[in-house]
């Protein structure tokens, strides 16, 4: 299936199916607030956490591998107070796990939801209890394992950034993002099959068409994320201005788009399946 034909039967199908699209939207709302508010609560603390650390290195000058031979001498050169770098991690670590925990699981019960009703109107079926809570399990499934393989390379890159006889914090960083991007282009590709493939078969048809198809879907998503990026531009340009009417419409819009361009994906990957 083309991008062009995908993009004509997203907007036929929406137009048969008003309410599940309309669920999608709500959805989609309420996710945005709710994950918004939870980094709102914890992003503070982190960043102050991480602050505290920076500063302390900067102001006892901790060189990595001058410490670690110090250390090794038995001289102990962390300052005055060489415990704070380990109890500000400590409290940045906690921050982070239950930030991760939450976001996981409101990612869960929202986008799980989000993308069953996708696939219902992709599809051109309609709800049901018994599929709902299958699609659940299995979109489940594949947001742990992403979540789990992310936060191990997330927590490989913090323990060589802020422990400071480390001098491979940089590429530890660099192999945490490559690797985030590879499992987040998997897993993206696997939630239009949910509604098709057992989790047996699962496995098999995502890599299958993630590496079969690479170029075509890397360029659809291409075109989803430019335009979400650029709907987004507008919401930032409307809030800088001040215009809370317009600036409440476009994010509206940019909601309403990524509900369509969500169902244009899952057509064309389905498309490819």
């Amino acid at each position: 299936m083309t991008l062009k034909s995908s993009l004509k039967n997203s907007a036929v199908l929406i137009k048969k199916s008003k309410k599940p699209f309309f669920a999608i939207f709500t959805l989609q709302l309420l996710f945005m607030v709710l994950f918004f508010a939870v980094h709102l609560h914890y992003q503070p603390k982190m960043l102050q956490n991480t602050k505290a650390i920076l500063d302390y290195m900067e102001n006892v000058q901790i060189d990595g591998q001058k410490a670690a031979q110090e250390m090794l001498a038995g001289k102990f050169s962390l300052g005055p107070d060489p415990l704070m770098i380990s109890r500000n991690y400590r409290e940045f670590r906690s921050s982070f796990v239950a930030l991760s925990l939450i976001s996981l699981l409101l990612f869960i019960a929202f986008c799980g939801t989000i993308w069953y009703f996708t696939s219902v109107i992709s599809s051109n079926k309609k709800f049901n209890v018994k599929s709902y809570l299958n699609f659940i399990l299995k979109f489940s499934v594949v947001s742990v394992i992403f979540a789990a393989f992310s936060f191990g390379a997330v927590f490989l890159a913090l323990n060589s950034f802020f422990n400071p006889f480390s001098q491979a914090s940089l590429p530890m960083l660099i192999f945490s993002i490559i690797a985030t991007l590879i499992l987040a282009y998997f897993t993206y590709v696997s939630f239009p099959l949910l509604g098709r493939h057992s989790l047996k078969e699962l496995a098999k048809r995502i890599f299958s068409i993630g590496i079969n198809h690479l170029f075509r879907i890397i360029f659809c998503i291409f075109i989803v994320l430019s335009l979400i990026a650029s709907g987004l531009i507008l919401v930032f340009y409307l809030i800088e201005n001040g215009n809370i009417l317009a600036m409440s419409a476009s994010i509206a819009g940019v909601l309403l788009l990524m509900g369509f361009l969500r169902i244009f994906f899952c057509i064309y990957v389905n498309g490819l399946d």
